[in-house]
């Protein structure tokens, strides 16, 4: 997995702090840094920040634990058979097989408090199942579990953990009050401009645009020796 347009949590704390010209932290609040990072993501809200990961998992007792950065599941199956989601609970037509899709499982799963339960584990061959791979959307995380912000958000995450540091800290020190409606205000604007950063279109999708627009485009002028003549 390239990780080389991400940075760490710990150099936006860094960044934050120095926005702030505080030191030292306590590790409570290097904790609230780490939350408020996830929030102020969750809020920016581009897809570009998940990552598309698979894994294999094995089957015990009938249930298996998902993985702990997993975001959103985007397919389950076991060996070359596909479950058959739902809107609920990745059910499984179970009691009438005559209506089952071809490729797909006879039987049922579900999915309770992040972990699958495969209420009956029967394969084609009647064999139980003992694994299942899915394919699943996911937090970049480092080797701590920490997650990893993409560059073009760490501006506007540092402004928004400024602000969240400043609401905090009000109680204690009234300075920070003053301060909280100009942090609000650059979070604002900083969160919209990464939101325009993060979809915008890398090199590769805007050649593929010009093309396209250039297919569209009614050019009524010839070129002649390198000159326009409309």
């Amino acid at each position: 997995m390239d990780y080389s347009k991400y940075v760490t949590v710990r150099a936006v704390v860094a960044e934050a702090m120095r926005l702030l010209q505080i030191r030292d932290i306590s590790e409570l609040e290097k904790e609230d840094f780490i939350v408020w990072t996830n929030e102020a993501i969750n809020k920016i809200g581009t897809r570009y920040q998940l990552v598309q990961k698979e894994c294999d998992l094995k089957v015990s007792n009938k249930s298996v634990e998902l993985p702990c950065d997993l975001v959103t599941i985007r397919s389950i199956k076991t060996g070359d058979t596909y479950f058959l989601p739902t809107d609920a609970d990745f059910a499984i037509y179970q009691n009438n097989s005559n209506k089952l899709p071809k490729g797909h499982i006879r039987g049922r799963i579900s999915i309770r408090n992040r972990y699958v339960y495969v209420n009956d584990p029967t394969e084609k061959g009647g064999d139980p199942i003992s694994s299942i791979q899915i394919s699943y959307n996911a937090w970049p995380c480092d080797e701590n579990g920490h997650t990893l912000v993409r560059e073009n958000q760490m501006v506007a995450i540092k402004w928004y953990l400024a602000f969240m540091y400043a609401v905090s800290h009000t109680p204690d020190n009234p300075k920070w009050e003053r301060l909280i409606p100009f942090y609000e205000k650059r979070w604002d604007w900083e969160c919209g401009q990464s939101r325009g950063r993060s979809a915008r279109p890398d090199e590769f999708e805007m050649r593929a645009i010009n093309y396209m627009w250039n297919q569209m485009l009614h050019f009524e002028h010839q070129w002649l020796n390198g000159h326009a003549h409309l």
